[in-house]
């Protein structure tokens, strides 16, 4: 279902690093029936997975989330730590820029354009979001101009993000600051806080993968996530597998109810 016509982007769910490898191999590359895909062929070898190993990881930028970041006590437990703690640190600092507010205003002009035949025949009340009705009327101030500054800004964010690329391969970070929330909670109330790594994400167009690392509160699941630069899933691929290989997180389930 189209959303956003230039950030929605197709990824694997898997049960592994190794079990994405096989989806993404096989559903990447050129689609003839999207313009805007790229041509560049899907490079996920293994020829780079030794080194990695050998190396004991790739140049990783740790990135500190500081002391106003509202994340939750177990988050920043010893195994969470431990999970980030695995990339060499390198002090790595994410350029200044408004990301989630570039991001935030294409993304939502682009969802009205995809979601207007709903809104227009009044089926957009169906959906279960008590927001999504509302999305026009909260959304009337943004302005065509707001629209045109917010793609100039989201060029010179993929060059920032190029130029920190030359310098590091990937940023190591949690996904959220806070434990998986239960799966009938809004999401409003339950992830109050900004998302600076997925803003710049969403806006280059980054690759990334995340990866499971332990339980919180009520055993709900944490993870962490590992960015890359553009085209560059292989790597990312590749140190998944390498943390898997030396954890058992991704193997563990939930207890099933009765």
């Amino acid at each position: 279902m189209v959303c956003s016509y230039t950030f929605d982007k197709i990824g694997p769910l898997a049960r592994s690093a190794s079990d994405c490898r096989a989806i993404l191999q096989a559903i990447g590359g050129p689609d003839p029936r999207d313009p805007s895909a790229s041509t560049r062929p899907m490079k996920l070898s293994r020829e780079r997975q030794e080194a990695v190993a050998h190396q004991g990881g790739a140049g990783d930028a740790r990135l500190h989330q500081g002391r106003r970041a509202r994340g939750e006590r177990r988050l920043r437990s010893r195994r969470g730590r431990a999970a980030l703690g695995r990339a060499r640190d390198r002090g790595g600092q994410l350029p200044e820029f408004p990301s989630n507010e570039v991001a935030g205003i294409i993304i939502t002009a682009e969802a009205l354009s995809a979601f207007e035949k709903f809104y227009r025949d009044g089926s957009v009340r169906e959906l279960k979001d008590p927001y999504a009705q509302y999305q026009v009327e909260i959304n009337q101030a943004m302005t065509g101009q707001d629209l045109v500054k917010a793609f100039r800004m989201r060029r010179v964010l993929q060059q920032k993000m190029a130029q920190f690329f030359a310098e590091y391969d990937v940023i190591v970070t949690p996904n959220f600051m806070s434990v998986a929330p239960p799966i009938d909670e809004d999401l409003y109330k339950t992830l109050p806080y900004g998302d600076p790594v997925g803003g710049i994400g969403n806006a280059c167009g980054l690759p990334a993968i995340a990866l499971p690392c332990g339980f919180g509160k009520d055993h709900m699941p944490i993870g962490f996530q590992i960015v890359g630069a553009p085209f560059d899933e292989a790597t990312l691929i590749e140190l998944g597998e390498l943390y898997q290989s030396r954890t058992d997180f991704h193997r563990q389930r939930p207890p099933m109810e009765t």
